[in-house]
């Protein structure tokens, strides 16, 4: 709905009046030179680049959106830096001649910025000490009297504590604002822990949100939810008002109603300074065109969600590339239940976590018509500890030759960029999650670019070894020392049986190689439960197996869509993508929090990435279906 009319930008016009800054960012590499003047080290600037801040880059992200006629009002000193931010906006089209110059007691807003080999050092700014002129004020807010209506919505910034939000900057604008509220759609994003518009929408991320909840004196204790913390400033303000959540996405109130904007969830690492700016940006674009509160939340998350993601989105924000990670999106769901176990709900005297809340189907006694199920983890235990290989296997690849002689201290750093990397991609192929770990051997730098192996090698090492724990285990099931119960999760195989003998039409889907995966279960003796096909990856980024199953059972069922209820289809995994493709299409989610190590009993890791995928219930083990079952109403 949000992207029905391509052209709307067209008729929308924006103006932003804030704090206007310019980021300078110094990228520079580890030197073995010392200063002779001072003795210190001296590190060498590969690259520096200038991008616009504060109000300047939500004007020029407006831009980027496709926004007809942007205007931006602000101060900037009469200095270098003034002079190349303007050139900058100009360059984007942005309207500028209500950028005015104070040429004593300001210097343009700089933050320059140092990164030495990828981590960020201490900034230096300038601007600090900024006092506005009253005549300023005067003829800035007489500039956005004059044109006030021709804007789809004017956009008030405040960044800097020392900017142009000086005591009467703030009594005339707010005195602006109460003549024509009626008419104008105003919207705030503010630092301060103040209330300094009161006739807007409000735009704050969390952490403003409760310092401005303490400053105003909502109790913290009362408002500790962020749906009863932004319904507080709805009826406070008698307003609509959003609350960026960061990674979990976003909310919004207006006085009769909650809005929850899940959050997204991205693989590859992401670079969030500004992403309050894209959102806003987006916002603007959302609320300009006429659009409602969920969907501005939306339109501001998705623009955030480009924003970040320099590398998949290298060129930017753009109405296209909103377009495009809408086309191809996965969601972070109920995040306060996933981070905080003491939420949990649970079938009484069971151990059957339900998170779902939406209505059961009153068919009783009938089984679900198609099951999907995960192989490692949900089923099978035969790669039990495939997580602990890749990290090491993946330490090793990054640090190539220097593996040895590290100090512990970088292969510290090393491994926990590992294991963020295994937790976000759980569950994906494994060809991809190779795809991810090269990038960190480009970053990390010790193993020289003429060295560095495809993704495919590095994955085929891995597999290698993971092959090796697997077939041992094969071996001794063969000559009797292991059972098949021993090998598995426990209550899984007669469950499966169960399904076979009611009907149910069953999937497997892994991310291990679909090689493998045939030759383990034919091995084992249950290849032929799965009557709906065995699927494992076959080294395509492109046709993730566990997609894939999902969108064949769409085609196979699409004539009968009417005559489904939810619980009809349903997916079982330990692992985000099955459950998070699953609740994608609408399916019932159950989600295995397996020890894998002894079979039964729960991992507790796995349940904030289960939930964060969208899992309607989470069990430890099969031994509890029957439980399941009769609260479902198969049974």
């Amino acid at each position: 709905m949000i992207f029905q009319n391509s052209n709307q930008a067209k008729d929308i016009s924006v103006a932003v009046i804030g704090d206007i800054c310019l980021d300078v960012l110094y990228r520079a590499k580890l030197s073995n030179e010392i200063s002779i003047e001072t003795g210190l080290p001296v590190y060498h600037v590969k690259e520096f680049s200038f991008a616009p801040g504060g109000a300047a880059n939500i004007a020029f992200l407006c831009k980027r959106l496709g926004i007809e006629n942007v205007d931006l009002f602000g101060i900037v000193g009469e200095d270098v830096y003034g002079e190349k931010l303007i050139n900058i906006l100009e360059g984007e089209n942005v309207g500028t001649d209500a950028i005015l110059m104070q040429s004593a007691g300001w210097s343009t807003y700089v933050y320059h910025k140092f990164y030495i080999e990828s981590e960020e050092q201490s900034r230096f700014d300038i601007g600090s000490n900024n006092a506005i002129n009253d005549d300023l004020i005067d003829q800035l807010l007489g500039l956005l009297k004059e044109r006030l209506s021709k804007y789809s919505c004017i956009l008030i910034n405040q960044q800097v504590p020392n900017g142009i939000h000086s005591p009467k900057f703030i009594e005339e604008l707010r005195a602006l604002m109460d003549i024509t509220s009626a008419k104008v759609q105003w919207i705030t994003d503010i630092r301060m822990p103040q209330d300094l518009y009161p006739k807007s929408i409000h735009k704050m991320n969390i952490n403003e949100a409760r310092q401005l909840a303490n400053t105003l004196g909502f109790f913290a204790k009362s408002y500790e939810s962020t749906e009863t913390l932004s319904k507080a400033f709805a009826n406070y303000w008698k307003e609509k008002v959003i609350i960026t959540l960061g990674e979990n996405g976003a909310i919004g109130s207006d006085e009769n109603n909650i809005f929850i904007e899940p959050g997204l969830h991205i693989i590859e690492d992401v670079d969030p300074v500004g992403a309050g700016d894209a959102f806003l940006a987006g916002v603007a674009y959302a609320a300009g065109s006429g659009l409602s509160l969920p969907e501005m939340l939306k339109f501001g998350n998705l623009t955030a969600g480009v924003f970040i993601q320099k590398r998949r989105f290298p060129n930017g924000v753009s109405l296209d590339s909103v377009k495009m990670l809408n086309s191809d999106i996965d969601y972070r769901y109920n995040h306060e239940l996933a981070s905080d176990i003491r939420l949990a709900s649970y079938i009484p005297d069971t151990e059957i976590e339900v998170v779902c809340n939406k209505p059961l189907s009153t068919k009783k006694g009938r089984y679900p018509k198609v099951a999907v199920f995960d192989l490692d983890g949900t089923v099978s235990t035969l790669r039990e500890g495939w997580d602990r290989i890749m990290l090491q296997c993946m330490i090793k690849f990054i640090t190539g030759s220097y593996y040895d002689s590290l100090p512990k201290e970088k292969l510290e750093v090393i491994a926990n960029k590992v294991k963020a990397l295994i937790e976000k991609t759980a569950g994906v192929q494994t060809i991809i999650q190779m795809v991810e770990m090269r990038r960190l051997i480009e970053e990390f730098g010790y193993v020289p670019r003429n060295q560095i192996e495809s993704a495919y090698v590095y994955k085929e090492s891995y597999a290698s070894e993971i092959r090796k724990v697997s077939e041992k285990k094969v071996q001794r099931f063969q000559a009797g020392q292991l059972s098949l119960e021993d090998l598995t999760i426990k209550g899984a195989i007669p469950f499966l049986k169960r399904l076979r003998e009611q009907g149910t039409i069953i999937y497997l889907a892994s991310g291990t190689d679909q090689v493998d995966v045939q030759q383990e279960l034919k091995a084992l003796g249950y290849d032929n439960l799965f009557n709906g096909g065995i699927f494992g990856s076959v080294n395509d980024t492109e046709n993730d197996p566990k997609k894939l199953v999902m969108q064949i059972i769409c085609e196979n069922i699409s004539g009968l869509h009417q005559q489904l209820s939810w619980g009809d289809c349903i997916v079982f995994g330990d692992g985000p993508v099955e459950i998070r493709e699953g609740h994608k299409h609408g399916f019932m989610t159950v989600g295995l929090i397996s020890d894998e190590k002894q079979r039964f009993g729960t991992n507790i890791e796995k349940r904030e990435r289960l939930i964060l995928a969208g899992a309607d219930f989470l069990i430890p083990d099969y031994s509890w279906i029957f439980q399941l079952s009769q609260h479902i109403g198969w049974e």
